[in-house]
């Protein structure tokens, strides 16, 4: 019912070491993803230099299990 704040930086506080816009494309896939595959509903997403925030709802009550697929697959790729 109520939707989480998730927000995750880089290590040290570093930048991304790839363009933005490759970041941007590369969490844009993987938050399709977990939408389809977890049921989480994507309510904002705001993409910073060093971090992320989002406003996210879990109906499935599995935020664990589709944060630690989100983090996994963009630290991968």
């Amino acid at each position: 019912q109520f939707p989480y704040h998730v927000s995750a930086r880089c290590i040290n506080r570093d930048w991304f070491s790839i363009p933005m816009g490759e970041v941007w494309e590369i969490m844009s896939g993987q938050l399709h993803f977990i939408h389809h595959a977890f049921n989480v509903r994507i309510l904002a997403f705001v993409l910073m230099n060093n971090h992320f925030h989002s406003l996210v709802a879990t109906p499935d009550a599995n935020l664990d299990r589709a944060m630690a697929w989100f983090m996994r697959e963009t630290s991968r790729w």
